[in-house]
């Protein structure tokens, strides 16, 4: 059986962060080790001796960062500092507009605690967040530099690009920003091409004028020259208190910000329907059983999330759950969920599983593919198989091997063909397409991939099974 080559990735420079010249991260053995230059030592130095710093990692805003004073294998001599990792690395095109929102805010009031004590970030990409479940923090200690007073924040418009115009997309417009910025990648989302989104009847909703149709003016005007030199900005410097009152009117706007416009085809979708309560409730047991099985350190990756109800349900008994569904108005529900129910340990990602995020950037290196960021333990494929047979077109023999490939243990609902939703997801279908098997011929099928630990019967037409992948 071939797994997912996520040892390769254990150890060695990580591909993102090679921009960085001062501050690049290094990958030894589970540990995340930053290597500083001369000047970066200097500003962590600098950063590190104030206050502010051992605040904000004590409240979780900044990932908590060390000082290396020892030999680093494979490195040789230099400076380094040491962050504590994440469970599991996501990108900003995988977020639901909530994580998104709590990521563009977290570096606004970052700002407003980074400036009065002399500090600023030099960037703002969602890249420099990761979320810990549902809960953001700040994790490139590189970009946060001097300020002087009289200094701009000179990735405004990163900001704007990268986070809000994404958000004002959503909220205004219900425009899913989710595969643009998967396309855009480090760029975010060009000032000129949401302008044309954006009608004069738009002036009024917040943010749309001074942010977008001003900007966008201001860049047409001054195309050739769009960047002001250093002299241009020391000339047009603004005062802290004006800046601080500039973010805070930028933070208000990102607060005003909802998802109402969002739809999913899903998000009404009710689980007992398709059961009735008896049914429900076995199916309930049978995955926290199966949750209490994996063990408290497991990495669960629930496919076909929806909501998040079954999410939430896991995450009581291991350590993370991976939440993907390809509906983003679904996963900002799920994440809503979590967060409602205090299941910190949820990550609620945009994923479609028959087009998972793949390997981008720079020699394919900056963004990892999904398989590449760590090997699930168990695998929850919840009433998701006739949805990728039926809906995607994917064989069923490759949809269970996929799974096997993908982690060592499975949870899968099958859904006879005789289900009312097969067959609604059938006659939707087309002609010519994939077909579901009866249960005897799926579970044919699924020997060929894995032991057959478990069957539990649902339904007449709805079967889970615990599965365990072949060596």
């Amino acid at each position: 059986m071939v797994r997912a080559p996520v040892e390769a990735l254990t150890n060695g420079w990580d591909g993102a962060s090679f921009r960085d010249r001062k501050g690049r991260v290094f990958h030894l053995g589970g540990r995340i080790l930053r290597e500083l230059s001369p000047a970066g030592l200097d500003n962590w130095r600098t950063f590190a001796k104030h206050p502010l710093c051992a605040e904000l990692m004590t409240e979780q805003l900044l990932v908590s960062t060390r000082e290396v004073h020892e030999a680093i294998p494979g490195l040789g001599p230099g400076s380094f500092l040491e962050h504590d990792p994440v469970r599991f690395v996501s990108y900003a095109f995988e977020w639901p507009f909530s994580m998104l929102k709590r990521a563009a805010l977290l570096h606004l009031q970052l700002l407003q605690r980074l400036i009065p004590a002399g500090f600023i970030l030099s960037d703002a990409t969602p890249s420099n967040v990761m979320f810990r479940g549902t809960r953001p923090i700040f994790i490139d200690t590189a970009s946060v530099v001097g300020y002087q007073p009289g200094d701009p924040w000179r990735a405004f418009k990163q900001f704007l690009e990268t986070m809000l115009y994404p958000l004002m997309l959503a909220a205004h417009k219900g425009i899913s920003y989710n595969a643009w910025l998967r396309g855009s990648g480090e760029n975010g989302l060009p000032v000129d091409q949401v302008a044309r989104v954006f009608g004069w009847r738009d002036i009024f909703r917040p943010g749309v004028f001074s942010h977008v149709k001003v900007t966008g003016a201001i860049e047409r005007l001054a195309r050739d020259r769009f960047e002001l030199t250093e002299d241009e900005t020391r000339t047009a410097a603004v005062s802290t208190r004006l800046l601080l009152r500039n973010i805070a009117k930028l933070e208000r706007i990102v607060e005003s910000l909802d998802a109402r416009r969002l739809q999913g085809i899903w998000t009404d979708y009710d689980d007992e329907v398709s059961y009735g309560a008896d049914g429900h409730q076995q199916k309930r047991a049978a995955v926290e059983r199966a949750a209490t099985r994996a063990g408290q350190r497991s990495l669960v990756w629930d496919l076909g999330c929806n909501t998040g109800a079954y999410s939430v349900l896991i995450a009581k008994h291991v350590d993370a759950v991976v939440a993907m569904d390809q509906e983003g108005a679904v996963v900002e529900e799920a994440y809503r969920r979590a967060t409602r129910d205090h299941a910190d340990n949820v990550l609620p990602l945009v994923m479609d599983v028959a087009n998972p995020s793949p390997a981008q950037g720079w020699r394919g290196r900056e963004r990892r593919s999904l398989s590449e960021r760590g090997t699930p333990d168990v695998i929850v494929a919840l009433a998701v198989l006739h949805h990728l047979v039926l809906s995607k077109n994917v064989p069923v023999d490759q949809v269970v091997a996929e799974l096997a490939r993908l982690g060592p243990r499975c949870i899968l609902e099958f859904v006879a063909p005789d289900d009312p939703q097969s067959q609604r997801l059938a006659r939707t279908g087309g002609h010519g397409r994939n077909e579901l098997p009866a249960r005897d011929g799926f579970e044919r099928i699924a020997a060929e991939q894995f032991l057959i630990d478990e069957v539990v019967p649902l339904t007449p037409t709805r079967t889970l099974y615990f599965l365990e992948a072949k060596a």
